[in-house]
């Protein structure tokens, strides 16, 4: 099984692996002598749980063993030798009683290392428990679980029953099963990084009050990640998964921002990932101010396509403050369609045959250089 604490960082001069120590910010490779930064949000700190083993008897195969607590039950999973009653063990000791007393977390690490090579029913038996520890309500034991998965979770085939027990912990585990799924991809098990992915998908739909966060995490994690990975987060922006939410319009502008100078092979698939939005009067001005935000120009554009109309009871304060947003977008080459479409939603609003003075106001002062759709939807709504 390979050694995960040696794979962790590897030197982009030649590929040897990095000793890191915990403040370094700057690391020199003793092979080639490359230099890097160390940045905290691509680095995995590894943890250290102990290694307790519970104690263990041999018991009387007569004995029932369904009353037995949950350290005997611990034991008797970890060193009988009969494959069936090992798991009914594991799924006796699956109940609430035992994941509220605390008694996994002393033999946590022993524990998770039998999973990594048990035969898969008793691997997903085994992960009952943990599933229950961590979608429970302690925090000291969903965080047992959580180092749990740090520290295993990095192996080549690992074990599947971990990854289904971390997809249960909501938004808390998102960023570790990514990171897990890269690690993996990038090491060509690809089995289970989507195994791991699908851990992505179930926390996420799992989530109640945090999918903004969840949606961060991804669209963040996005210019860092690649191949399989990245093909999965970019299916997830464009809504192929049912999680119970759709993403955050803004997010997606901003990755799509920093991929324009750092991924911009990435740029086609956030462009498709971008959806017709509207909203209220405050959530329309929120995106008119998203375009004075972005940097670069395929951001922009597709802000500016996605832009949707305005309410109906939008001011006349306000109108004024989206025409001198989108104004002088008609100007720019590349967005004049864009800027014309947004436009005209304005000729649009209040009673019929009538055009509201800011929006007339508008037009006019641009005389003859109005664009000829403006010219045309401002006749057509007039009657004239």
């Amino acid at each position: 099984m390979p050694d995960a604490k040696a794979e962790l960082v590897y030197c982009p001069g030649c590929g040897a692996p990095l000793e890191l120590q915990a403040a370094q910010a700057i690391v020199q490779c003793t092979f080639c002598g490359t230099q890097s930064k160390v940045e905290r949000r691509l680095r995995r700190v590894e943890p250290d749980l102990e290694r307790v083993a519970p104690p263990w008897k041999p018991r009387d195969p007569k004995e029932a063993y369904e009353g037995w607590g949950c350290e005997r039950l611990v034991a008797g999973i970890l060193n009988e030798t009969d494959l069936a009653v090992r798991v009914a063990m594991a799924r006796a000791l699956d109940n609430w009683p035992h994941a509220h007393n605390g008694c996994v977390c002393t033999y946590m690490a022993v524990y998770v290392e039998c999973m990594l090579a048990a035969p898969p029913e008793l691997d997903k038996a085994m992960s009952g428990i943990l599933g229950k520890m961590i979608c429970g309500d302690n925090l000291e034991f969903k965080h047992c679980v959580i180092k749990a998965g740090e520290q295993f979770g990095f192996r080549l085939n690992g074990s599947r029953g971990l990854l289904f027990a971390l997809s249960l912990g909501d938004a808390a585990t998102v960023k570790l099963l990514l990171d897990i799924a890269e690690w993996a991809s990038r090491n060509g098990d690809k089995d289970y990084a989507q195994q791991a992915l699908y851990g992505v998908q179930t926390a996420i739909g799992r989530e109640r009050e945090y999918h903004n966060v969840c949606t961060q995490i991804l669209c963040h994690r996005l210019t860092y990640v690649s191949g399989q990975v990245a093909e999965w987060v970019m299916n997830f922006l464009k809504n192929e998964f049912d999680v119970g939410y759709r993403y955050h319009r803004d997010m997606v502008l901003e990755v799509m921002d920093a991929c324009a100078h750092e991924r911009r092979e990435l740029l086609p698939g956030l462009e498709k990932a971008m959806s017709y939005c509207k909203g209220g009067e405050g959530d329309y001005l929120s995106r008119i101010a998203m375009l004075t935000y972005l940097r670069s120009k395929e951001a922009k554009l597709a802000a500016l396509k996605s832009i949707g109309g305005p309410a109906d009871d939008i001011s006349d304060e306000n109108i004024q403050t989206a025409l001198d947003v989108l104004g002088p977008f008609l100007e720019q080459p590349g967005f004049e369609e864009a800027a014309v479409n947004a436009i005209k939603a304005f000729i649009w609003l209040g009673p019929a045959k009538t055009v509201k003075p800011v929006v007339e106001q508008f037009l006019q002062s641009r005389g003859d250089k109005l664009h000829r759709w403006l010219r045309d939807s401002w006749n057509l709504r007039i009657g004239r």
